[in-house]
């Protein structure tokens, strides 16, 4: 299922204009993303400090909560696929002896 963090992109011929977020998501994982991302500035420093450049460069408050939500989603499936990668390499390790 998509996050719904993605921009939805309108244009045509020759331009391009970000218009927000993509409607075709699961709204409840969408808003629990999005109040994650609202935790994670208020409380870890590693997303307080990539939140205040977003800011400094002229990101609004809302493109910058998406930005930190978004990049969170990334980082925990990386996470996720080394774990699964792990796993998998002990099950086989168990399955030859």
């Amino acid at each position: 299922a998509d996050n719904g963090l993605a921009l939805r992109v309108v244009g045509g011929g020759t331009w391009n204009v970000a218009t927000g977020l993509i409607h075709a998501a699961n709204n409840l994982l969408r808003t629990t993303l999005i109040e994650l991302a609202h935790r994670l500035v208020r409380y870890d420093g590693r997303w307080q400090e990539l939140y205040e450049k977003l800011k400094l460069n002229g990101k609004p408050t809302c493109v910058a909560i998406c930005a930190i939500a978004n990049r969170f989603t990334r980082c925990l499936y990386h996470e996720m696929k080394e774990v699964e990668i792990r796993l998998n390499e002990a099950s086989q390790i168990k399955n030859s002896k």
